[in-house]
């Protein structure tokens, strides 16, 4: 009975305060799923066309390209970490902000992806309600958070086989959408001469820098740190670079960014129904799988009841209207999430070389250095317009990095406590024994 009921427990929870153990990993392929579906994304739809539509069809998919390569290399370096100990990316904070400091970024990052969630909630009803004028939008918010809602209840395991259903549909839609774009113009529009291939860059990585934090809460199942790694980046850049490129051929073939609108002057009704259904509903499960994981983190309580709240919370986001601050919501992200990344790759690539240690033996209740990196990074961001994600994650990251190795030379005592230097040795020495354990027997 015992049994049963710890069972159950794990499976409810989905370890979101615990690290996962190695018997309950995924594979590089379920991974790739899961995040891929994560990646493919009607707003990267938008975008893509956005970008690419000033320069051109060629040089705007090597923007892409680029942009989204990076994306995916930040998703796989904190993937590391996260699949080393099998932590989410909340949990990860603990370590360098502390038991308590943690808190706040946690809180800050779950409130930012609720409004992101609300706004694709909403954009998933108005995409159904321009295909399907007679449908009453309201309804189709509910459907669709709570809909989503009962997937990510599940936990990965829900998330894994929507993925599986989701990503085949959008990419054969997509791509006999791209043909009956490409073949129904005599050409491409030309690309404006003044257009910036750079900031076409800067804005490619932009547009889904928060998403490679948050894939760390799924590819913290890899059963190894290198495997963990590989399918946040293949799941991200095919699902980013997939979405992008329909985009870029129908801004470049039409004019028009609105590809739901571009499908439907070409008759692709029901092929633009299945690619925006199933395209933002697998974003919208993992968006809100991972609202759950950050809500437990904050309030140390069960995934599957702040999950739900989170969901009904995002419902009523949507039906505030959150889709008309969509800029607005974007600079947000822009400015307050990357410099968290830039934070956790100093810490685990830099000051704790050695690894961390459980998660129950963090003795750090605040790491006020931290907190000051965050607001550097911050106030890096809002310096200049030219990418301010890719200026927060290295005012972040350098911030971090260069007052933690002050304060080593400085007063070690003080770095070790804040780092868990003792703890993280005597963890890491454990799991090494365990493995040459293993590998004898």
């Amino acid at each position: 009975m015992n049994e049963q009921k710890e069972k159950r427990q794990v499976f409810d929870d989905d370890y979101e305060l615990t690290q996962i153990p190695l018997n309950k990993r995924k594979s590089i392929l379920a991974i790739a799923f899961v995040l891929g579906g994560m990646a493919l994304n009607s707003t990267e739809v938008v975008s893509g066309g956005t970008i690419a539509a000033p320069l051109g069809l060629q040089m705007g998919l090597i923007a892409l390209g680029i942009g989204s390569f990076l994306d995916a290399l930040l998703a796989f370096s904190l993937s590391f970490p996260a699949a080393r100990y099998g932590v989410t990316f909340s949990l990860q904070t603990r370590y360098a902000f502390g038991t308590l400091g943690n808190k706040v970024p946690s809180f800050m990052l779950t409130a930012i992806l609720l409004g992101w969630l609300g706004f694709l909630i909403a954009l998933l009803a108005d995409g159904i309600v321009a295909i399907f004028p007679g449908i009453n939008w309201h309804l189709m918010v509910f459907i669709a958070g709570f809909g989503m809602l009962f997937v990510s209840l599940k936990g990965v395991k829900g998330l894994q086989y929507f993925g599986y259903l989701a990503v085949p549909i959008v990419i054969v839609t997509g791509v006999y959408g791209i043909y009956t774009i490409s073949e129904s113009v005599p050409k491409f529009i030309e690309a404006d001469p003044n257009a910036s291939f750079t900031i076409g860059v800067s804005q490619a990585f932009a547009a889904a820098v928060t998403a490679g934090l948050v894939y760390t809460d799924v590819s913290r199942f890899g059963k190894t740190p290198l495997r963990g790694g590989i399918g946040a980046f293949v799941g991200a850049f095919c699902g980013l670079m997939f979405c992008r490129t329909v985009g870029a051929f129908t801004a470049a073939a039409t004019g028009e960014t609105e590809y739901i609108l571009a499908f439907m002057a070409l008759g692709l009704g029901v092929p633009a129904f299945l690619f925006l259904v199933f395209n933002l509903t697998s974003s919208i499960d993992t968006q809100l799988y991972s609202v759950g994981l950050g809500f437990a983190n904050v309030f140390n309580y069960s995934r599957v009841k702040l999950t739900a709240i989170g969901g009904v919370i995002g419902v009523l986001v949507a039906i505030t209207g959150v889709i008309d601050y969509w800029t607005a919501w974007l600079s947000t992200l822009g400015v307050i999430v990357p410099p968290l990344g830039g934070i956790m790759l100093a810490n685990y690539y830099v000051t704790c070389k050695v690894g961390y240690c459980a998660l129950e033996d963090i003795k750090c209740k605040i790491n006020w250095v931290a907190i000051i990196s965050w607001l550097i990074g911050i106030g890096c961001s809002m310096v200049s317009d030219f990418c301010p994600s890719i200026q927060g994650i290295i005012g972040g990251f350098f911030a971090y990095a260069i007052i933690m190795a002050v304060i080593k030379k400085t007063k070690y005592e003080t770095w070790k406590y804040l780092t868990n230097y003792d703890q993280a040795v005597a963890y890491n020495e454990r799991i090494e024994q365990e493995k040459n354990v293993a590998v004898n027997e």
